[in-house]
């Protein structure tokens, strides 16, 4: 069964969907946002969340909030929008500076390429960072077991990165913080009280 936050049928159907790490989090803060939506987190990814999605028929949510490889794959498979949790500069860098007192290489590994000001931002401030990156869960297993063959003891990525690198025997960081959460569930609310607006003047 899937945790349900709220009931009311007024508020926004908002769906957070992730598992492990990612999920974790969302319980943190799910409290914050009970009275304002209808929130449940549903600790199913990729196939299996998108069954889920479509065998709520009715009940489906009005937003979907994902992360990493999970959200793109949601993003271009369901019908309901997704909104992707973006990590912010500071939960980049705080995630590095963690990772670098736990071992003296260190890998950045995001889903899909790394964006730009992050490289920029990491050679501005001269942080060695190996930086790499997956589109799929076997990409990305391949990419961590790669990482710790070159010899890299940590990673910083999402929750299926870190969960792969703790397997594989590394110290594992991960990306997302509860400010990055929130803009997300922030966002997913207002498109959803806009999609509600628009199908009300229908």
């Amino acid at each position: 069964m899937t945790p349900q936050i709220s009931d009311s049928s007024e508020r926004p159907r908002l769906w957070a969907m992730g598992i492990s790490r990612l999920q974790d989090l969302f319980f943190d803060i799910a409290h914050e946002y009970g009275g304002r939506a209808d929130l449940r987190i549903v600790s199913r990814g990729f196939e299996d969340a998108v069954k889920e999605i479509s065998a709520a028929g009715d009940a489906r949510p009005d937003v979907v909030v994902a992360g990493g490889a999970n959200g793109a794959f949601l993003k271009s498979r369901v019908a309901v929008p997704v909104v992707l949790i973006n990590p912010t500069g500071f939960d980049v860098m705080h995630a590095l500076a963690r990772a670098r007192r736990k071992a003296a290489s260190v890998a950045l590994v995001t889903h899909g390429e790394t964006p730009d000001e992050v490289r920029r931002f990491v050679a501005a401030y001269g942080i060695e960072v190996v930086f790499a990156s997956y589109q799929s869960t076997e990409d990305a297993e391949n990419c961590v077991l790669d990482l710790r063959d070159r010899g890299v003891g940590a990673v910083v990525g999402p929750g299926l990165v870190t969960d792969l690198a703790a397997r594989a025997g590394m110290e594992a960081v991960f990306l997302y913080s509860r400010a990055s959460v929130r803009s997300a569930f922030d966002t997913a609310l207002e498109v959803a009280q806009a999609t509600r607006s628009e199908a009300l003047r229908r």
